[in-house]
């Protein structure tokens, strides 16, 4: 009789192995599914963090900040806040144009950002990070479409990104 059961708890083993496997990766999934949540949830806390200290050095002092670091500095932030969906956490800016005042935003990637410094103002922040969202905020879906700027209440509207419309 054991000659005949000898395989058999072999198999069960491996069956076993391979169904806690898979249980495993059902885990992971939904571990990371939990973890890009979270980073997407504090995405918009930091961005709105950011709007609130635009908005009341606009209101203080009649203007906009030139750099993110003059919020902190002038304790309109308590720290200054990365971007928490990108790898090196730095933020694209949101500015006016120059010329033509509020009548479109226009979006500097962090990479231009750091030779224009000081020649625009920032009404603003947005991911740099190309990515679907889990939710869809201010009806937009993308990560890199989710300004975070003075003015912009419910509905995020048209803006430029270094000549190209979006």
């Amino acid at each position: 009789m054991l000659k005949k059961n000898k395989g058999f708890l072999y198999i069960m083993v491996l069956f076993a192995i391979v169904v806690i496997s898979i249980m495993m990766l059902k885990t992971f999934e939904s571990w990371e599914y939990l973890l890009d949540r979270d980073k997407e949830a504090e995405l918009i806390f930091r961005g709105e963090q950011i709007v609130n200290a635009i908005t009341q050095y606009n209101r203080k002092k009649g203007a906009f900040p030139k750099t993110l670091e003059e919020l902190y500095k002038n304790k309109y932030l308590r720290k200054l806040y990365k971007d928490p969906v990108s790898e090196n956490g730095e933020w694209n800016i949101v500015s006016f144009p120059k010329m033509t005042g509020k009548e479109k935003y226009v979006v500097i990637p962090h990479s231009l950002w750091k030779s224009l410094k000081g020649s625009y103002r920032i009404v603003g922040v947005v991911s740099s990070v190309h990515k679907k969202g889990y939710k869809v905020y201010k009806e937009k879906e993308y990560y890199d479409e989710w300004l975070f700027a003075y003015g912009i209440k419910d509905k995020i509207p048209p803006f430029t990104v270094l000549g190209k419309e979006k």
